[in-house]
């Protein structure tokens, strides 16, 4: 039982990782305190890293207080409890950071679509648990593909 829960953390950490990228990147800043893309993709995935333990943590911890296996609304309570949560604090967190200003329409279209993907899981915490959520999969290969090593990865 408790794999499964790490199994299903690893999977929201990487969701919440890619919602955070997507958030970060449509924020932007200007001036001459702005972040180098590499800069950017260093302190996000450090907030992504975070994010990713805070999960696993309360994951087991929700784990432990089962007697058996997980019922479909243990894990949407689940969902309510760590993920969504979790979600949106890495999202505010990597809007402070600021997206450097060519990268802001890519990142506005990662952030955009994670969103999405984070309104879905709301309505539909199933979504996540199952990993059919088109928007986080769709926000997590934009975040690869930009550089993220930690948001929007599985590990």
């Amino acid at each position: 039982m408790a794999q499964f829960f790490l199994s299903t953390g690893r999977f929201l950490a990487i969701a919440v990782a890619v919602l955070a990228l997507a958030l970060l990147i449509g924020c932007g800043s200007s001036g001459s305190d702005e972040l180098t893309r590499q800069e950017f993709i260093q302190q996000a995935d450090a907030i992504c890293v975070k994010t990713t333990q805070e999960i696993s943590k309360t994951g087991e911890r929700y784990a432990a207080t089962f007697k058996g296996t997980p019922t479909s609304a243990d894990l949407a309570k689940y969902v309510s409890i760590a993920i969504v949560p979790n979600f949106e604090g890495e999202i505010a967190k990597l809007r402070k950071l600021g997206v450097p200003t060519e990268d802001e329409k890519l990142v506005n279209r990662v952030l955009s679509t994670l969103e999405a993907g984070l309104k879905e899981v709301k309505k539909d915490p199933d979504s996540f648990v199952s990993g059919v959520n088109d928007n986080l999969a769709e926000a997590a290969k934009l975040g690869q593909a930009y550089g993220f090593a930690h948001c929007g990865s599985l590990t």
